[in-house]
């Protein structure tokens, strides 16, 4: 359809009349687009002359503030929200709104442009009557200035306004890449530092270690249902679907002053992941666990730790006697 089809200039705007405030703010949205795809822009520059000609006889409402305002703002918030870029001669607008209409600028683009308009529009509504004829011709002539008329006052506008909201989504899309870039790079380092944690933890130089001011041994280490205590109401309690883990442990202090012992935990890898058990059950009788009182120096206790495990777990098992460093652990065979 020609934006110029010969008839009065009043006969082409829409047949919106009796508006109220309350509703304004949603039918100057409606004028704006419907405007536009009932007089769609034609390459035909007599029917864009006639327009003009036309432009320079519009009259003003009574009340005419704020109109300019409204009418510049709809026409932002359409450029962003429709694609016009073919009414255009001017190949730096073309390029402006393309570059916001890229998928990863569009969203903030339009958000941008909608909480620009609305809370104008809002503002324009209260207590305020529209002329509606003069709002849409008012705003088809402004659309043919800013689009076709290059170098023109709205044309400069539209183009500073573009320039302007494309710096602002550009800070705004560099920021989200720069916050996903630390997330990403935060969770490599806490992917590299469980590695190095797991390669630390399961690659023990031998059964023998020095930590903590002890001098600390796996003997050996075992798996079965029951500890084997002498008493049996000391021995722990059996549970479905567990197992308890045996270290014959030696703990010799080589410091010059007594020093408390503690049990650690043990450690298996199973299917990519490292499983510490650092529970260890309490079996009130001599030679289990780690002696509650302290150790005096050059003095060697041994001991049976146990812990319980799951049944089905099986692999290489390390013991970590200290937890204050995970740079020290010690084999303790397989089970």
């Amino acid at each position: 359809m020609k934006l110029y089809s010969g008839t009065s200039f009043a006969a082409q705007t829409l047949p919106l009349t009796g508006v109220r405030a309350a509703k304004v703010s949603r039918q100057l949205l409606l004028c704006g687009l419907v405007c536009i795809a009932t007089n769609a822009f034609a390459d035909d520059k007599e029917d864009i002359a006639k327009l003009k000609s036309e432009c320079t006889k519009l009259s003003r409402p009574a009340d005419d503030s704020g109109y300019d305002e409204l009418i510049d703002k709809m026409l932002k918030r359409n450029s962003i929200s429709q694609d016009y870029t073919p009414f255009s001669n001017d190949a730096e607008l073309v390029t402006l709104l393309q570059t916001l209409k890229k998928p990863e600028n569009l969203d903030f683009a339009q958000d941008t442009v909608e909480r620009d308009f609305g809370y104008f529009s809002d503002m324009f509504s209260i207590g305020k009557n529209v002329d509606e004829t003069y709002l849409n011709n008012s705003y088809r002539c402004h659309f043919v200035e800013a689009y076709v008329d290059v170098g023109s006052k709205a044309n400069k506008e539209l183009k500073s306004y573009f320039q302007w909201l494309l710096n602002r989504t550009t800070e705004h899309v560099n920021l989200l890449a720069a916050e996903k870039a630390d997330r990403e790079d935060y969770a490599k380092g806490v992917r590299d530092e469980e590695e190095a944690y797991k390669k630390r933890l399961l690659t023990p130089k031998g059964n023998a270690a020095t930590v903590g001011g002890f001098k600390i041994t796996a003997n050996s280490c075992v798996a079965r249902g029951k500890v084997g205590t002498l008493n049996p109401f000391l021995e722990p309690k059996a549970w479905n679907g567990s197992k308890f883990l045996i270290v014959d442990a030696s703990f010799k202090n080589v410091s010059t002053s007594s020093k408390y012992m503690f049990p650690g935990s043990v450690a298996v890898s199973k299917n990519g992941k490292v499983y510490k058990f650092d529970k260890f059950e309490m079996v009130n009788e001599s030679g289990f666990g780690s002696d509650a009182e302290p150790l005096n120096p050059l003095i060697t206790y041994r001991t049976k730790l146990i812990f319980r495990i799951p049944a089905d777990l099986t692999g290489e098992i390390v013991w970590h006697p200290d937890e204050r460093t995970d740079d020290v652990t010690v084999s303790c065979g397989s089970i």
